[in-house]
């Protein structure tokens, strides 16, 4: 019996050491406030990043994102309004700094695989653009989404309706990317890329729901959510 009281007082105190050390100290023990506040933020979308410069004790944030590539984006960006060398800190709860860049990617896939499948379980309704609308919304936009089976991918919407697409989540191979075109039809965003979704011409309604796009087929399957960063 004492054996056991022993083990369990040792369980609980090394957990709440670990729980204290979770925190920055020493040199960053500036950012344990803003790093307790970020750590307590629960959103709709998952992901969520945190980017500091360490001489300037500045830092910036991003959550409610699609994928990690977006937060971590955003976050460099809204740091970058501050000070001029900023470098990535945390993605979701765990703290990156430091560590090598293959690390970085390992977490960023675990983080992703222990998240995606939630987001498009939302109840989503939101507000439907019209083309006028859509077409003010999306030029020039630099836009992060997640689409239905599972793919992180960048999209620029360009000028004179020309896009490209670039797939985040491709590891085994050099990143997809592919290049298309998008215009207007009867109110709807369409879209057709030279090879993905076997160059179809993909039509449907653009919506927002707070923050987050939302495109939908045309018989109203939600196929991508985005979220634009700059």
């Amino acid at each position: 019996m004492k054996i056991f009281i022993a083990l369990i007082v040792f369980v609980i105190l090394t957990s709440a050491v670990g729980v204290y050390v979770f925190y920055p100290v020493g040199e960053l023990a500036w950012m344990n406030g803003p790093y307790k506040s970020y750590r307590g933020v629960r959103t709709r979308l998952n992901y969520k990043a945190l980017a500091i410069d360490r001489k300037a004790r500045e830092y910036g944030r991003a959550v409610s994102f699609p994928g990690p590539e977006a937060a971590i984006e955003q976050a460099l960006i809204n740091c970058h309004k501050k000070a001029p060398n900023c470098e990535l800190y945390a993605i979701g709860n765990e703290i990156v700094l430091g560590k090598s860049e293959r690390a970085v990617i390992d977490i960023i896939e675990k983080y992703w695989n222990k998240h995606a499948t939630r987001i498009f379980s939302s109840p989503w309704k939101g507000r439907k653009f019209t083309g006028k609308e859509i077409v003010s919304t999306l030029i020039g936009t630099n836009s992060y989404g997640i689409t239905r089976n599972g793919l992180r991918t960048l999209v620029t919407w360009k000028k004179k309706g020309v896009m490209s697409g670039e797939v985040l989540n491709n590891f085994a191979r050099p990143p997809r990317k592919d290049i298309g075109k998008w215009w207007i039809q009867g109110g709807q965003l369409c879209r057709q890329y030279e090879n993905w979704y076997a160059g179809q011409q993909l039509c449907g309604a653009l919506k927002i729901d707070g923050e987050e796009y939302l495109i939908y087929s045309k018989t109203g399957e939600l196929l991508v959510i985005f979220k634009p960063v700059g």
